[in-house]
């Protein structure tokens, strides 16, 4: 978390095969809680988990 505080933004370069792309690595959920912007490569676990944590974001903002 040190290094990453430093951080303008977070690059998560992972070559798309059977594991990388049924595996979210954890440096994501610190970049999130950092509000740290974050390139993924184009692959589906990291849209379906994306759409549903700013499905969960918004219902927390709208219900306040």
């Amino acid at each position: 978390p040190k290094f990453l505080s430093m951080a303008d933004l977070v690059v998560l370069p992972q070559r798309l095969s059977p594991v990388t792309m049924a595996q979210i690595p954890a440096k994501i959920f610190d970049a999130m809680a950092m509000a740290k912007p974050i390139i993924l490569p184009p692959c589906q676990i990291f849209l379906r988990f994306l759409r549903v944590a700013v499905s969960l974001w918004s219902l927390a903002m709208w219900s306040r």
